[in-house]
């Protein structure tokens, strides 16, 4: 995610002095853009992934719940659990650990449960997304 002073950063190298927001609902742009219509068509997962994602799923329970036991995720449910919630949740435990609120010895253990489990997310992701083949090669890198 972009900060505040790395926009600015970029706003002043280009030299940038003006700066406009548009959207397709502005005055202006409203009579260039088209109605659209967006139809979402969910597909069932095929046999085969579905076994796949049921037995990586039990391989992500487990990393969950360490993270879940120590209290560094607030979610036990790995199915509910996303990359986006472990990076939150990694920050939020970092601050507690740099404010003294948690024990220093469980720090390396809690970030390598962390970074296990935000790279398996990301297999899952593929797993989900694009399919047996991507993930397959993901895991086997």
């Amino acid at each position: 995610m972009l900060s505040f002073q790395a926009v600015q950063q970029v706003i002043t190298n280009l030299l940038v002095s003006n700066i406009e927001l548009r959207s397709e609902d502005s005055i202006d742009i409203k009579p260039y853009t088209h109605q659209r219509k967006v139809e979402k068509i969910v597909v069932k997962l095929g046999d085969e992934l579905e076994f796949f994602k049921t037995k990586f799923l039990r391989v992500l329970c487990l990393v969950v719940n360490r993270l879940f036991r120590s209290q560094a995720l607030w979610v036990r449910d790995a199915e509910r659990v996303n990359k986006c919630m472990l990076l939150a949740a990694r920050e939020q435990f970092r601050q507690k650990c740099h404010a003294g609120q948690q024990p220093r010895h469980l720090m390396g253990p809690i970030e390598g449960d962390f970074a296990v489990a935000i790279s398996l997310y990301h297999a899952y992701d593929l797993l989900m997304q694009h399919g047996l083949l991507p993930f397959y090669n993901f895991i086997k890198e």
